[in-house]
């Protein structure tokens, strides 16, 4: 959602959302997406505290399964690195 929609009450509603998938999962990639739309929103600094636990979730969650996963830890660096940057992080990929 936050990748193409410019429009900030849909992304208020997504943020609601995600909030609520937020009970129901304690998945990395909920936490990701909700820092992407804090930082689309203009919350930088909540933003950037999201992604920060983002990665220290999807961090715990690979030693529980004694895994690693570099592309998906790259991505998620990636992105705190452009909203510490004041880059665009919703770009699509081409």
């Amino acid at each position: 959602v936050f990748q193409v929609i410019p429009d900030t009450a849909f992304l208020k509603k997504a943020l609601e959302w995600i909030r609520i998938a937020e009970t129901y999962t304690d998945n990395f990639t909920i936490y990701e997406t909700r820092a992407s739309l804090y930082y689309k929103l203009g919350k930088k600094r909540e933003a950037i505290a999201l992604q920060e636990d983002c990665i220290e979730r999807f961090t715990l969650q690979l030693k529980r399964m004694n895994i690693s996963n570099d592309k998906i830890m790259q991505r998620l660096n990636d992105a705190l690195q452009k909203m510490k940057d004041g880059l665009e992080t919703w770009g699509l990929a081409g």
